[in-house]
């Protein structure tokens, strides 16, 4: 049997993949592999269109065979991975930003990352195509969890699914629309709750095993007023109001100050006041390290730091 006959035999073996026809002597292949843009492969009465390719093109031949306008390559039915990350998970008044990295393993190669976005208003939407492994977003829905994933595809189609419908993605960003405002925590439970004021300050609450509660919500005020009779002078320059309701347990909340805000005190920072707007409800001492400690506590309201001389007992009298 000569060449020709021998490369036929062989051929008309193989089971296709989607063909449309095969015939022999002359023999002729078309459109019966998978097909990524290759050419026509020829030679003598032989003859193979829409072959088993990848993406790029080239030429080579041999004896009475010649490929043209492809290669025939391994076949990927697998998708890339891809993730996104990001370095501030808290932000206030800026665009949310962060890192991606895509690979596509032992495949052809990732052609594509699209970046979905998860905001406080929407479910999960397209934000486009990201290159350069980052991406940037400028928030349209105001204060809250903002989720961002990315999904690669391949030069052969190949991608994973969207994100779940409520999943969290490959990374939250808490985001405040405006330094200092009231950020809102709908649900509580045991757990860590993280509240931003600014891109450098936030004020955590820990809530303790078996605590339900919510919505709470934080506040910064930078100056203004103190209590009456308090001493300015004696306290830091800034305080916070947090409410909402709690039961089952107690929190602890961990507060971020400027230390700016806290130069020059007259003595020492070591006491904080609990206030319900003009009424003293309680202080709690604390180790003037940053964070300030407090707690544990049963409920919230106004808080203000400073010297432990800014005696309560005198301010009660000064008000009875």
């Amino acid at each position: 049997m000569n060449r020709i006959g021998i490369l036929c035999a062989l051929l008309v073996s193989i089971v296709p993949v989607g063909g449309f026809a095969q015939s022999g002597g002359p023999f002729k292949l078309r459109g019966s592999t998978i097909h990524s843009g290759a050419g026509i492969s020829s030679g003598g009465s032989f003859s193979l269109s829409d072959s088993l390719a990848g993406p790029t093109s080239g030429f080579s031949s041999g004896g009475d065979f010649e490929l043209s306008g492809g290669y025939l390559g391994p076949v990927d039915f697998s998708p890339p991975e891809s993730a996104a990350s990001a370095t501030n998970l808290t932000r206030a008044a800026g665009i949310l930003d962060g890192t991606f990295t895509a690979n596509d393993g032992a495949g052809i190669g990732v052609a594509t990352v699209e970046l979905f976005v998860r905001t406080p208003l929407n479910p999960w939407t397209s934000a486009g195509i990201v290159t350069g492994g980052t991406f940037d977003y400028q928030p349209t829905d105001g204060s809250g969890a903002y989720f961002f994933a990315t999904r690669a595809t391949d030069h052969f189609g190949n991608t994973p699914p969207a994100p779940e419908e409520n999943g969290t993605g490959d990374v939250m960003i808490l985001y405040n629309e405006t330094e200092n405002a009231p950020f809102t925590h709908g649900v509580v439970e045991s757990g860590s709750y993280i509240f931003p004021m600014t891109d450098d300050i936030s004020i955590v609450i820990i809530f303790d095993a078996g605590t339900t509660g919510g919505p709470i919500t934080v506040s910064r005020t930078v100056g203004g007023s103190v209590p009456g009779g308090f001493d300015p002078g004696k306290l830091i320059g800034e305080s916070l109001i947090i409410t909402g309701n709690f039961s089952g347990g107690e929190a602890t909340v961990a507060w971020n100050f400027d230390p700016d805000n806290a130069l020059g005190i007259d003595g020492n920072l070591d006491m904080v006041f609990q206030f319900d707007g003009t009424t003293f409800v309680n202080q709690y001492p604390v180790s003037g390290t940053n964070p300030l400690t407090i707690g544990p506590i049963t409920s919230f309201s106004d808080w203000y730091a400073g010297d432990a001389s800014s005696d309560v007992d005198e301010w009660k009298l000064l008000n009875d």
